[in-house]
């Protein structure tokens, strides 16, 4: 047993340990962050922003409530994942409720550690406890860490997937004395590995939201789950100036489209998979590179009609910013001539 006061207790720990252990062993990091997440600490059940201001003094403005809406729609889609082939009659709606105090806006979700716990114990119910307690912890790490999220999918492809292959043939998942490679017995099951990459993507894009609602002016810094990013660094995020891709390729490929959203006038976000690289991280596509976002209808027709009449899928040339192999953003260039012919026929 890990002694307990090797633990991490809060979210500042596990993100200076993250920073520490940036060029070590992925698989042992994560493995090592699961055994040191001390369950009971207050700190890690909970989701917690600040916002430091002077006009934040136990207040916030719309936007910022607009995120704890975008909380509660991305902690739905964390439990979707654990209930998928669950019957509906059989599952729980599940509510997140939020706690405001004074002093710099101090914002402290329910304790999601047990609510998550408590369902993966329903979901998972013949695995043993300790493997739940690890579920669960990976769950709250993916959903509440940014860089635990970025370390996962950064190496998921090139290290996990490739092990896993090799253990999938096994029986895991039930007690075994053996707990070497835990974290690959975990991550065989489907519906872990599904649940896992939904937290980190819901995590990463909730954070991305909290930073697009934090204003220009009146505010001096955010706090999210021990994350302080200061005005200077929450403007550079909202216009994505921060991210220093490796590499930058020109492509014309089919794309899967995955959700779909216009927060502004005609610029479009597009959550997309790479139709060639099936298993690597979903990420967004913002259009249009040399209009600021902006498309014209008949390019957000074709989007539509992709949605509608060709599977979600949709042929596109896009910038993509690549780190390693794997790309994590990217901006529409151009519609190819294969886009749905059915769109111009819709445009009115």
């Amino acid at each position: 047993m890990t002694d307990q006061s090797t633990k991490f207790k809060s979210w500042q720990e596990i993100n200076l340990f993250l920073l520490q252990s940036n060029n070590k062993d992925p698989l042992a990091t994560i493995e090592e962050l699961l055994v040191r997440f001390d369950t009971e600490s207050y700190d890690l059940r909970h989701y917690q922003l600040i916002v430091s201001g002077e006009r934040y003094n136990a207040s916030i403005n719309a936007a910022f409530a607009q995120s704890i809406i975008d909380f509660q729609k991305s902690f739905n889609e964390i439990v979707n994942s654990l209930y998928k082939n669950v019957k509906k009659n059989q599952r729980e709606n599940i509510e997140v409720y939020f706690t405001f105090k004074n002093g710099s806006s101090l914002i402290n979700s329910d304790d999601i550690f047990n609510l998550i716990y408590k369902l993966c114990e329903t979901v998972f119910n013949k695995m043993n406890s300790q493997h739940i307690m690890y579920i669960a912890a990976f769950i709250i790490l993916c959903f509440s860490s940014y860089k635990l999220a970025e370390l996962y999918f950064k190496h998921r492809s090139n290290l996990i997937d490739k092990q896993i292959k090799k253990t999938e043939h096994d029986a895991m998942l039930q007690d075994k004395q053996d707990e070497r490679n835990f974290l690959l017995q975990l991550l065989a099951d489907k519906k872990v590995k599904a649940t896992i990459e939904t937290a980190g993507k819901e995590g990463i894009s909730l954070r991305q939201k909290i930073i697009d609602a934090s204003p220009k002016s009146g505010i001096d810094s955010i706090e999210i789950n021990g994350e302080v990013l200061h005005k200077d660094e929450i403007y550079n995020l909202q216009t994505h100036k921060d991210e220093t891709p490796c590499a930058e390729f020109i492509v014309t490929e089919k794309f899967k489209i995955i959700n779909f959203s216009i927060p502004d006038n005609k610029k479009v976000r597009l959550e997309v998979r790479r139709q060639n690289a099936p298993k690597a991280p979903a990420f967004t596509l913002y259009g249009k590179a040399d209009e600021k976002g902006a498309l014209t209808a008949e390019e957000i027709g074709y989007i539509c009609d992709a949605i509608k009449e060709n599977n979600q899928i949709i042929e596109l040339q896009a910038k993509l910013y690549v780190e390693g192999s794997v790309a994590i953003k990217g901006e529409i260039i151009a519609f190819t001539n294969e886009a749905p012919a059915a769109a111009k026929g819709n445009m009115k």
